[in-house]
């Protein structure tokens, strides 16, 4: 009798873990279908899952609204997404020994190597006392200080996130650059995951947590709808014509000339300034719907997401931005500055005007 109560119990524990991973099976391809349904067809449901399931790491933080103990354990630790042991503080913390040697992260410890001694006081190589190659980690930290709901989820959408989409896609480009081409499209499917996150439907700002759902909010607010009549905003619309590109260029043996890496590099460039587009219309909604005589905290974080890459452009700019966002709260008295400052930056994010 023992004997067989231990065979049973042997084959409920298997049946167990096969319904798991059947079920497991179903989320990833639901979370494939969601990347197809947005416009950008993955090479392999599988590549991406991870990084899609992040993005309801965001989302629980939203929800969590002013818990902040456990907004915390979800941005360090994980929500109830399936991950594995990818996190949004991970992005940050694991970034230097992934991506230590990319230019775009570099801009970034760099730029905040500056902000560290400019506005800390920090000694070389700190920001805000800690390893400036955790910078974007501490920003979300210190966030969480000023107990402001919501600013924590954004400053890790817009620091820890973003970094990782550009990342990845040097992921993709260096892999190309050695003609490994699966290699490069399980990247890219990554970086489109980073993009676009779980749950996502098309044109909505409602649903979602990720860069898409970002760029949907604040397209909205500027009109900047791609066609009439199409509920995509047009930052979205570029960002998928050009990860599909960059798919259509993989499977088109352009990683075996340096010509077609060229062009490959020429399309995570406008990737790189279609994202500086989406930070830079937050920071100038964020600008313009502040209420007077309260601190101007969302304007500083998007300002401290883009700075860095003022300070690699022009010095002069870097310091009035960095006055107009950081130093000085926004007002009826600097608005007027804090705008012209951003317009004559433009061409350090590649965008114009128009944009």
């Amino acid at each position: 009798m023992m004997h067989h109560h231990r065979r049973t119990r042997s084959s409920l524990i298997l049946q167990g873990a096969l319904v798991s991973l059947l079920l497991l099976s179903n989320v990833v391809e639901v979370q494939g279908q969601t990347l197809q349904a947005v416009g950008f067809t993955p090479k392999d449901e599988g590549n991406a899952f991870n990084e899609l399931e992040l993005a309801k790491d965001i989302r629980a933080m939203r929800e969590a609204h002013t818990n902040f103990t456990l907004k915390k354990s979800i941005y360090t630790t994980g929500g109830d997404s399936n991950t594995g042991s990818l996190t949004l503080q991970g992005l940050s913390l694991n970034a230097e020994d992934k991506w230590g040697q990319y230019p775009m992260y570099r801009v970034y410890t760099q730029g905040y190597n500056l902000l560290g001694q400019e506005v800390e006081g920090d000694q070389q190589g700190n920001f805000d006392g800690k390893p400036v190659a955790h910078y974007a980690d501490t920003l979300v930290n210190d966030l969480f200080l000023l107990n402001v709901t919501n600013i924590e989820a954004e400053a890790a959408l817009s620091m820890n996130v973003a970094m990782a989409f550009y990342c990845t896609l040097y992921d993709m480009l260096t892999a190309c650059k050695q003609n490994l081409v699966d290699q490069a499209h399980v990247a890219l499917d990554k970086a489109a995951a980073f993009y676009i996150g779980a749950d996502q439907v098309p044109g909505d700002s409602t649903t979602g947590y990720f860069l898409y759902n970002l760029a949907q909010f604040v397209g909205e607010r500027f009109n900047q709808f791609s066609i009439d009549g199409d509920s995509q905003v047009l930052a979205n619309s570029n960002v998928l014509a050009a990860l599909n590109l960059i798919q259509s260029h993989l499977d088109g043996d352009k990683c075996s000339s340096p010509l077609g890496i060229s062009e490959v590099r020429d399309v995570v460039k406008s990737l790189w300034s279609n994202v500086n587009q989406i930070l830079l219309q937050m920071l100038i909604h964020r600008a313009k719907t502040y209420t007077p005589g309260k601190p101007t905290d969302f304007v500083e974080l998007y300002s401290l997401a883009l700075l860095p890459q003022v300070a690699a452009c022009q010095s002069d700019l870097f310091v009035s931005l960095l006055k107009y966002t950081v130093t000085l709260n926004v007002d009826s008295s600097t608005e007027a500055d804090l705008f012209a400052t951003l317009q004559q930056s433009y061409s350090c994010f590649g965008v114009t005007c128009s944009q």
